[in-house]
């Protein structure tokens, strides 16, 4: 994770600080195709599955597990979701939206930081 290193704890304390814990079912739904991904989500416990339809078949193309941070490229692109993620138990997510994020930008303008994360967004966007 890139656009988390060479940070000073003080912004790494505020990005943990504003993350909401979130908890879903067996079965949610997290993030559906063609949704606007506006969440980035750490994965605290549980395990998420990625998956695509086709012709009304399922395929599960990965399994995450705690740790795990789920889509990264989608949050800082401001995309659509091109795949759908859901709970294959119960699940705990941390959550930190586009709007938190931006307030922690803000907060830490004179940082180093601040451009790190601009250098990422355009390097995905490449």
């Amino acid at each position: 994770m890139s656009y988390l290193q060479n940070i000073d704890d003080e912004i790494r304390f505020d990005i943990m600080f504003s993350l909401q814990s979130k908890s879903f079912e067996k079965d949610t739904v997290v993030l559906a195709e063609e949704a606007v991904a506006n969440c980035l989500y750490f994965i605290e416990e549980g395990v998420l599955e990625i998956y695509s339809s086709f012709e009304n078949n399922e395929f599960v193309l990965e399994t995450l597990y705690p740790g795990s941070v789920v889509n990264h490229r989608a949050f800082f692109m401001s995309d659509q979701m091109y795949l759908n993620i859901r709970c294959s138990k119960q699940t705990k997510l941390l959550e930190l939206s586009q709007a938190t994020m931006g307030d922690i930008r803000e907060r830490w303008t004179n940082k180093k930081w601040s451009n790190d994360i601009l250098f990422y967004q355009n390097r995905i966007l490449k």
